[in-house]
């Protein structure tokens, strides 16, 4: 997921900018995050953990990392709020600054209906040719949390699962429009409706 304000640095300030979205549920990807950073990774991450032989509590409550605590606003506000890398607690304005660029998104989906969404991505795109499915850099650990550290992670990411709510309801309406627009338009006419919904130029041009 790449920070929302990117199409104001040369050359993209005089081009239309589309950006393409994908979030996760804060509690799952957390999760992941851990397993992903112990099992496949070998950077720093991976090193905090092993070397710490951290649990997954001991390494959300310990871990330098604030990508745990609202990562996901953190990463969209990475050039609006260039503050957000060094501070630990986030607040409701942060959240709404979040929302506020993702509602600007061209494309929405989630993790959890990837399949779904990627199909759909590749209908507006107009692409003809799909790459066969297949699973890349899959982790290979499955360690879950027990009920008192998925309740600890789901505390500290309340403004994430808030975020996550809002793109799910922002990818439901947009779901149900294109749904309407393809079957009174057609496939082409389709396109072009949702490239004049978020236009992107900066304000410079």
């Amino acid at each position: 997921m790449a920070f929302f304000g990117i199409h104001e640095l040369h050359p993209f300030s005089q081009r239309e900018v589309r950006y393409i979205v994908f979030l996760r549920e804060p509690l799952a990807r957390i999760v992941s995050l851990y397993n992903f950073l112990r099992f496949n990774s070998k950077n720093v991450w991976h090193h905090e953990i092993v070397e710490n032989d951290w649990a997954m509590t001991e390494w959300f409550e310990n871990s330098r990392g604030l990508w745990l605590h609202d990562g996901q606003i953190r990463q969209l506000l990475l050039w609006q709020r260039k503050d957000v890398l060094t501070r630990r607690q986030l607040h409701a304005e942060d959240l709404a600054a979040a929302q506020q660029a993702l509602a600007q998104m061209w494309f929405i989906g989630c993790q959890e209906q990837f399949h779904a969404d990627a199909g759909q991505l590749y209908r507006l795109l107009g692409f003809k040719k799909i790459v066969a499915n297949e699973a890349v850099n899959v982790t290979q650990g499955h360690i879950r949390p027990d009920a008192e550290t998925a309740g600890v992670i789901a505390r500290d990411n309340a403004l994430d699962a808030e975020l996550y709510r809002y793109a799910l309801s922002l990818r439901a309406r947009r779901l149900q429009a294109s749904a309407g627009a393809e079957s009174g338009e057609g496939a082409l006419a389709l396109r072009r409706r949702v490239a004049r919904w978020l236009p992107f130029r900066s304000s410079t041009t």
